[in-house]
């Protein structure tokens, strides 16, 4: 009973604890009175010992104490910045794959990180969303299970793995790696919306003598250039286009002229997959390693 799935289950059947309860203790009480059995009924599945009201209440003074300032109304705060022309950046959580509505389900996380969940998630109207910036790699990597067409089993993913260091910041668990997907891309920029992209490590492929970018897919039989469902994922044969590296270092670069030719050639292939132009390349992990075009 740990991460993030127990808090989305609680919301959606309406049996959650909102932080404003914890500055009304009347009514958290009452709340805590209510849910406190079926609770405790989970944790005896697992398990696991029991609470108690008045041990909750007790955290819940401590909670007060230290964050109750912090807990607002954000939707006036959101409203007037808006109002003031001011520029709110709001980040996604994870990419649309692990979405919950459109991503690889069951595998998915428990919200939505699409362009459309900020607008649920922070209160603004979708006509105030005025740009969509796509963050993306130059290849692929993902945490967990679930189908991933492009994913590469060996040498070459582990070479990716390495010198991308796509280790989990946390846990350390190597993250699995793959050629660059079009298909995904396509995908991704129609529901998100993008209006520009940000094209991250560019500089990991300095040392690959070839490059591959899936641009469709092979499903029983078929060749389609759309993502299928999860299980049409699982079955799903990428089909490659071959570009050629660099082999050239691309740390020191800081304007689009800098960049060899043929890593050019590979972003521009990238954005023409997306239909959004780039805004942004990365060369390293460093600020000044951001080239803006």
């Amino acid at each position: 009973m740990e991460g993030i799935g127990p808090p989305y289950s609680d919301k959606a059947a309406r049996q959650g604890i909102r932080g404003e309860d914890i500055l009304a203790p009347p009514r958290l009480r009452a709340r805590l009175e209510m849910l406190a059995p079926r609770k405790n009924r989970e944790l005896a599945y697992f398990g696991l010992p029991e609470i108690s009201v008045e041990e909750l209440l007790e955290l819940a003074v401590k909670w007060r104490r230290e964050i109750g300032a912090r807990i607002v109304d954000a939707m006036p705060v959101v409203r007037a910045a808006i109002q003031a022309n001011q520029r709110l950046l709001l980040e996604g959580q994870l990419g649309i794959m692990r979405g919950l509505d459109w991503g690889i389900y069951p595998f998915t996380t428990s919200s939505s990180p699409t362009a459309g969940g900020a607008c649920v998630g922070a209160g603004i109207p979708p006509r105030e969303l005025n740009e969509v910036l796509g963050i993306l790699k130059t290849y692929v990597t993902s945490v967990g299970g679930g189908p991933f067409p492009t994913e590469l089993h060996g040498v070459t993913g582990e070479k990716l793995r390495d010198i991308g260091h796509e280790y989990g910041a946390t846990t350390g668990r190597p993250r699995r790696c793959g050629w660059f997907d079009g298909v995904a891309l396509r995908y991704a920029s129609w529901l998100n919306g993008f209006t520009g992209l940000a094209v991250t490590k560019l500089d990991i492929l300095d040392t690959f003598k070839e490059l591959k970018v899936c641009v469709s897919y092979r499903l029983d039989g078929e060749v389609i250039d759309y993502l299928p469902d999860t299980a049409g994922q699982e079955r799903a044969e990428p089909l490659y286009e071959i570009w050629p590296g660099w082999l050239a270092d691309t740390t020191s670069a800081r304007s689009w002229d800098e960049l060899p030719p043929h890593a050019q050639q590979y972003l521009r292939r990238i954005e023409e997959l997306a239909g959004a132009p780039l805004r942004y390349v990365s060369v390293g992990p460093e600020r000044e390693q951001l080239i803006v075009l």
